[in-house]
């Protein structure tokens, strides 16, 4: 028996309508098409998933999808939410290197230094031993290329995330990182 649907219910199930990541994850033959899936269903399935399903699914989903994730998933009235970033991104911390590598690629660097300058306090070195401040209470961690100290933010767990984040962005692209923090300055 064949239900009528109004355009506005064949719209919504044809680009909005989440699909069974569990189910695609689960089988071989399905994870292929993970790929292939419209924004709207992958951005809607991710919804449902738990931590470790996320995990097992960002290798199988490309850069431009990783993108509109973030595009949809952080913004409301033009107002990002950092909270939301830092649960997606901190995925990067967790993932392999190809993985985390095209996670990084796939978010706009514009929203790593909005992050960072909300966050934290970044401080270049003045000379070989000493930088523009010196450091208070709370958490501060000297970058690996030794040229920034950076004051992390007040919150324990926040300020071991951002650490780790800081990190990975280094293992992973050191001349991105330094020019991502040296944007951050710049604002």
């Amino acid at each position: 028996k064949l239900v009528a649907q109004s355009p506005g219910e064949i719209i919504y199930q044809s680009i909005y309508a989440p699909v069974d990541l569990h189910d695609m994850l689960s089988n071989a033959d399905l994870r292929g098409r993970i790929r292939r899936l419209p924004l709207g269903h992958l951005f809607f399935g991710i919804k449902e998933l738990g931590q470790q399903e996320i995990l097992e699914l960002l290798p199988h989903v490309t850069e431009m999808q990783w993108t509109g994730i973030l595009d949809l998933h952080l913004w409301t009235r033009d107002e990002m939410s950092l909270g939301a970033f830092l649960e997606l991104e901190r995925h990067i911390v967790q993932v392999e290197n190809p993985v985390a590598t095209k996670l990084l690629r796939g978010t706009d660097p514009e929203l790593w230094e909005l992050l960072l300058k909300r966050s934290c306090e970044i401080y270049q070195k003045v000379d070989e031993d000493q930088y523009e401040v010196e450091p208070t209470e709370g958490e501060w961690m000297e970058t690996p290329c030794r040229d920034y100290l950076i004051k992390l933010p007040d919150n324990s767990e926040e300020a071991r995330l951002f650490r780790a984040l800081i990190l990975r962005l280094y293992e992973l692209d050191p001349e991105y990182t330094i020019q991502l923090i040296e944007s951050c300055r710049a604002r």
